[in-house]
């Protein structure tokens, strides 16, 4: 083999490379939990396995603040028990979960995968707060 193809193939197995590392950084980057607010429709809360009203517009302006990052564990399948609050609401025509409780994940579908959610104990005491006004 001459040194040109040998260059060459070097060339396109780092740029092979490069773009692998780049795809697999992107994905473990921390994202918003909500892309666009305004696309949020069908919003359901459970407390404790119970179904509750919460304040939509409330619930989706503190959700808007939280990242998380995607995580390799797998959590599912996983017990109720393990959960304290789930959120499901669709953005964009997909669905989302959220499970907070011994783990607090978002995930889409558990296929794809789940997202660790950052700062959860201070998205908890934000929930906590709107889940009291709910009782009222």
């Amino acid at each position: 083999m001459n040194l040109k193809k040998v260059v060459f193939l070097l060339s396109i197995s780092v740029l092979l490379i490069a773009l692998v590392v780049c795809y697999e950084v992107k994905q473990f980057q921390p994202r918003k939990m909500i892309v666009d607010r305004d696309a949020v429709i069908s919003v359901s809360v459970s407390y404790h396995g119970s179904k509750i009203n919460v304040d939509k517009e409330k619930l989706i302006s503190i959700l808007d603040h939280y990242y998380a990052k995607k995580t390799t564990y797998d959590y599912f399948p996983y017990l109720s028990e393990k959960i304290d609050i789930t959120i499901d609401f669709v953005e964009n025509h997909r669905p989302r979960h959220i499970l907070l409780g011994e783990f607090n994940v978002w995930y889409e579908s558990s296929d794809k995968g789940a997202y660790d959610i950052l700062e959860v104990q201070k998205l908890k005491g934000e929930l906590k707060s709107i889940i009291k006004e709910s009782f009222r």
